[in-house]
C-alpha cells in the first residue's frame, strides 16, 4: 500500500475535519483555540482564499467545476449582493450602541464581516467538493477524521465528568447541571454538532471505510454524549430530519415507521425533566419577560434566547421585509420599539435563534431566499437518486440552521460538501466500499488549483 501524500490540500482537510469540533471550546471559562472572536479555522479559511486568488491565474482563469459547485455560487453571490443592499437600507435605523464597542461591531460594519465570514465559509465548501472530486482519498480521509474527532468530543466529555461531578471544574462537561458540551461552548450547539457526527457515522458504516465493531462503539459514545448535551435544538433538527424522510419516501409503510419513530423520540424527550421544563420556561418566558428582566435574581434573561424570544419577533413585525440589517440585533436591541419596558443592557448579545434571529436581521424575503439555496443539494442529490444516508448528509445544514446553529458555524458547509462529494462519485458508480486506509492521490488528482505547502 501506498503512503498517504500530505500535501497542503489533505492538511486543510485535515485542519478543517478537526477545528469544527472546537466552536467557543472554555476550560474553567477561559476561551482557547481562537483569536478574540475570531476562530482559528476561519483565520485557515481566509489563508485559503488568499493563496487560491494568488495560485487561479497561474491556470488561466481555469478550471473544471461540478454544476452544483457553479449553481451554489451564483445563489451566495446573488444572496450576498442582497444582504449588502439591505444593510444600506438599515441604516436609517437609530442605534443605541454598548459602551466599548469595537470598529468592526458598529453599523454596516458588523454587516461586512458577517458577508465575509459567510464568504469563506462558501468558498472553503465548494473547494472541498472539488477536492473530494479530485481524488476519492481526500473524501474518504476527511469523513474519517470527521467521525473519530467527534468520537474523541464525546469521550473528552465523559472523561472531564469527575472533574465537573466532584470540583466544579468546566471542561467538556460543565454547570452544576452537568452538561456535556464536548469540545465546544455549549450543550446546545455540541447536540447539533453530534447529530452531523451521527449522519457521518452512518455512511462509513454503509461504505465500510473502517472497522464495523469501532465506529458501532462510536454510536455508543456520540450517543450518550447526544443525551448529556440535553439539547433541545438537536431534537428539532432530528425531528425535522425524520419528518422530510418521510414526505420524500413513496411508500406508505416507509412514512409510517418514520413518523411512529418520531412521536416515540418526542415522548421519551418529554419525559427527561431538563429536556420538558426548558421548553416550558421558552413558551412562558415572553409573556413575563418585560416584568423579570427588571429583577436582579432573573440576570439570566437579559441575553441570549430569552431575551431573543421576547423581541425578534417584534423585529420581525416591525421590519418583515428588509429586516434590521445583518448583525445587528445587539445593536438595536436597547431600542423602545423593541423592548418594551425591559432593562437596558449594555454588552453585546445574540438571540441564539437560528433561521429567526436570521429573519429579523434579513426580512422575511431574503431568508426564505437563503433556505431554499441551503435545500439546494439535497433536491440536487434526490434527482439523481442517491441513498438515503447521503441525502440526510444535504438535509443536515438547513436542518440545523433551523433550528438554531448560525449561519458562521463552520461544521455545515463541511457536511454539505461530504453530501455532493459522495453524490458525485454514488452517480459515477465508483462509491465501491474500502476497507483499507485511503492512499496517496494519483498524477493530475488536483482539478482546482492547490499548491503545495
Amino acid at each position: 500500500m501506498q503512503s498517504t501524500r500530505w500535501d497542503w490540500p489533505r492538511v486543510f482537510l485535515l485542519l478543517t475535519a478537526s477545528l469544527t469540533a472546537t466552536v467557543g471550546f472554555e476550560f474553567e471559562n477561559f476561551s482557547v483555540l481562537r483569536v478574540g472572536g475570531i476562530q482559528y479555522l476561519e483565520i485557515i479559511y481566509l489563508i485559503q482564499v488568499a493563496v487560491l486568488i494568488v495560485v487561479f491565474p497561474r491556470h488561466n482563469f481555469r478550471t473544471r467545476l461540478l454544476r452544483p459547485v457553479v449553481v451554489l455560487s451564483v445563489l451566495y453571490a446573488a444572496f450576498l449582493v442582497a444582504a449588502f443592499a439591505l444593510s444600506l437600507v438599515a441604516l436609517r435605523n437609530d442605534f443605541y450602541l454598548p459602551t466599548g464597542l469595537s470598529f468592526l461591531k458598529h453599523p454596516f460594519w458588523i454587516t461586512l464581516s458577517r458577508m465575509t465570514e459567510l464568504f469563506l465559509d462558501v468558498v472553503s465548501m465548494l473547494y472541498m467538493i472539488q477536492l473530494f472530486r479530485a481524488d476519492r482519498n481526500n473524501l474518504i480521509f476527511t469523513l474519517r477524521v470527521y467521525y473519530w474527532v467527534g468520537v474523541a468530543s464525546a469521550l473528552f466529555s465523559f472523561v472531564t465528568f469527575p472533574l465537573n461531578y466532584f470540583y466544579g471544574w468546566n471542561a467538556g462537561t460543565y454547570l452544576v447541571t452537568h452538561r456535556m458540551r464536548g469540545f465546544y461552548n455549549e450543550g446546545g450547539p455540541y447536540g447539533l454538532y453530534v447529530i452531523s457526527v451521527l449522519v457521518v457515522g452512518g455512511v462509513l458504516l454503509r461504505q465500510r471505510w473502517g472497522g464495523r465493531f469501532r465506529i458501532q462503539l462510536g454510536f455508543a459514545a456520540l450517543a450518550i454524549a447526544l443525551v448529556g448535551s440535553v439539547s433541545k435544538s438537536a431534537l428539532f433538527a432530528g425531528g425535522l430530519i425524520m419528518i422530510f424522510n418521510a414526505l420524500m419516501v413513496e411508500r406508505w409503510w416507509a412514512k409510517l415507521g418514520v413518523v411512529a419513530s418520531l412521536l416515540l423520540t418526542i415522548a421519551i424527550a418529554s419525559q427527561v425533566p431538563a429536556i420538558s421544563e426548558t421548553l416550558i420556561d421558552y413558551y412562558k418566558a415572553p409573556e413575563k419577560y418585560e416584568f423579570l428582566s427588571n429583577l436582579d435574581s432573573e440576570r439570566d434573561l437579559l441575553y441570549g434566547r430569552m431575551a431573543g424570544a421576547f423581541m425578534v419577533r417584534r423585529m420581525i413585525t416591525v421590519h418583515p421585509f428588509a429586516g434590521i440589517g445583518w448583525g445587528n440585533y445587539p445593536l438595536v436591541r436597547n431600542s423602545p420599539e423593541y423592548r418594551g419596558g425591559y432593562r437596558w443592557v449594555d454588552f453585546i448579545d445574540d438571540p441564539g435563534l437560528g433561521i429567526l434571529g436570521t429573519t429579523a436581521d434579513l426580512g422575511i424575503p431574503l431568508t426564505l431566499f437563503l433556505i431554499s439555496i441551503t435545500f439546494y443539494p439535497y433536491f440536487y442529490l434526490r434527482r439523481r437518486g442517491v441513498p438515503l444516508a447521503i441525502k440526510n448528509l444535504a438535509l443536515l445544514q438547513p436542518a440545523v440552521h433551523l433550528c438554531g446553529a448560525q449561519l458562521n458555524l463552520t461544521y455545515p458547509w463541511l457536511i454539505t460538501a461530504f453530501a455532493l462529494g459522495l453524490g458525485y462519485y454514488y452517480t459515477r458508480n465508483e462509491l465501491q466500499a474500502y476497507a483499507a486506509e485511503p492512499v496517496s492521490a494519483g498524477p493530475g488528482a488536483h482539478s482546482l488549483p492547490a499548491p503545495a505547502a
